[in-house]
């Protein structure tokens, strides 16, 4: 859950910080000399912590398959809230685009990081911490998904079950604070009206729910804003007050909002091998 998640307070200080000493430490007369050359070969020895992690070091180092092998910066194996913006792939040769929906399961590369997840996706707004959720990624979107805190500028390659490339971009800083939306609207329909007043019926059915929803806003299709005054009867009609003459044939709706999360990721995670060897 989110109060399990790392929260980096101020990321941009912190991450300039991380580089000049990752830098510092590699230009150490100490790193210098322990450098292997350029084409010697090293042996290099590594201590699974679980023999989960050892069958898959062997799988891994298969013959015909690479084994690559990275360092880590400071708090790069925190779990935290990942974004990544992400442009739809082009089809190649006249194929169809691949469908893609919010929380479908997709493979992740972000920089050496393989990420098996289910993101959400929301729309790219920068001028607020607010995002309405997209419900199929069209164009540019921000996926949202739990993982390792790794530092921006890293590339990310987003597969399908399929392993087909179904987008590409960039890694946002981590913020468990970005907050995406999903709306819904509830719609109703005048039934009697009187200049700025009408009694609106099919939005809810009981009173207790007329009640509930009471400070919410009314809007209309035809653009009049408005208010719920009170229920009447028992069957869930109620009196609405408008800024404007409202019409017959007009539609009274609300919008609601609701904060959607990431669907738990499902990488397994534990301590990583990069923090045996550094």
């Amino acid at each position: 859950g989110y109060p399990r998640l790392f929260e980096f307070e101020h990321f941009a200080a912190l991450r300039k910080q991380i580089v000049r000493e990752a830098a510092a430490a590699a230009a150490s007369e100490d790193a210098l000399e322990n450098v292997a050359p350029v084409g010697a070969y090293v042996c290099v020895q590594l201590r699974p912590t679980s023999a989960a992690w050892e069958e898959r070091l062997v799988a891994a180092a298969a013959p015909g398959r690479p084994l690559v092998m990275f360092s880590m910066h400071r708090h790069e194996n925190k779990r935290t809230v990942l974004h990544a913006g992400l442009q739809e792939a082009l089809a190649e040769g006249g194929a169809e685009h691949a469908v893609v929906k919010s929380k479908d399961e997709l493979t992740l590369h972000v920089g050496f990081v393989r990420l098996t997840c289910r993101p959400v996706l929301s729309e790219a707004n920068a001028n607020s911490d607010k995002s309405k959720l997209m419900r199929f990624l069209k164009g540019y979107a921000v996926a949202t998904t739990y993982g390792p805190a790794v530092f921006p500028p890293a590339p990310v390659l987003a597969f399908s079950k399929d392993m087909r490339l179904v987008a590409s971009g960039s890694l946002l800083p981590p913020d468990p604070d970005r907050i995406v939306l999903k709306r819904i609207v509830l719609s109703g329909y005048p039934f009697k009206v009187h200049k700025k007043k009408a009694v609106v019926r099919f939005m809810f059915f009981t009173p207790d729910d007329i009640r509930w929803f009471k400070p919410v806003e009314l809007w209309t299709k035809q653009g009049r804003a408005g208010n719920i005054i009170e229920p009447v009867g028992t069957h869930g009609y109620m009196k609405c007050q408008f800024n404007g003459t409202v019409q017959h044939q007009d539609t009274v709706c609300m919008s609601l909002y609701k904060r959607v999360y990431p669907k738990e990721d499902l990488t397994e995670w534990s301590a990583p091998v990069a923090d045996d060897m550094s």
